[in-house]
């Protein structure tokens, strides 16, 4: 998780760079938001777990953008809140097989590519994000961490790329609390 963050803070320093050093070159081409205030987005993920073992996990999730702004009038930020689910099924190392389930609130920020400037216009279907929140523990994992706590600190960041003005595929990796998932591929579509 620590290497995707690494990545997710190298991509927003050179596009807030490109933001400083693009405007004089910008065409009226209008680098704008994927996601405007009001949009709300439903999105399924599954992926790869681990954590308590190995296994197969799946992610519901909605989302709900409640501003969208203009960072020195070129960077097009929106926030949000969103929900997450988990559901897991593992074979794991410490506790036998079985399932997990959790749910997640969160505050989200996207940085969109619509319309982005030559000679980088071939990142206008990308949507990069975070989301930073609590979840909670539903079901918990057998073994012999069953009274750790259930609320804790969680994340996610990820890419979406738009087929379409409503249409997304993405990939992200997400941390509910003590569990790490890996290679979350998924499909999110948006109310316009």
């Amino acid at each position: 998780m620590r290497r995707i963050a690494k990545v997710f803070i190298v991509v927003l320093a050179l596009t807030a760079l490109a933001a400083v050093v693009l405007p004089a070159q910008d065409t009226g081409s209008g680098w704008d938001h994927h996601f405007t205030a009001g949009d709300l987005s439903f999105s399924a993920g599954i992926g790869l777990s681990s954590g308590w073992g190995f296994g197969l996990s799946a992610y519901p999730g909605v989302e709900l953008i409640l501003s969208d702004i203009k960072l020195g009038e070129h960077v097009p930020l929106s926030f949000g809140v969103a929900g997450k689910g988990l559901v897991t099924f593992y074979s794991g190392y410490f506790a036998g097989s079985g399932m997990a389930a959790a749910v997640g609130g969160f505050g989200t920020v996207h940085l969109g590519f619509k319309n982005f400037v030559q000679p980088w216009e071939f990142l206008t279907n990308f949507d990069v994000y975070v989301g930073l929140g609590l979840a909670f523990d539903l079901i918990q994992p057998t073994g012999w961490w069953v009274d750790a706590s259930r609320l804790r600190l969680a994340s996610f960041q990820g890419t979406n790329y738009f087929l379409s003005d409503t249409f997304a595929v993405f990939a992200e990796s997400t941390y509910m609390g003590r569990y790490s998932y890996h290679g979350t591929f998924g499909v999110l579509w948006k109310s316009r």
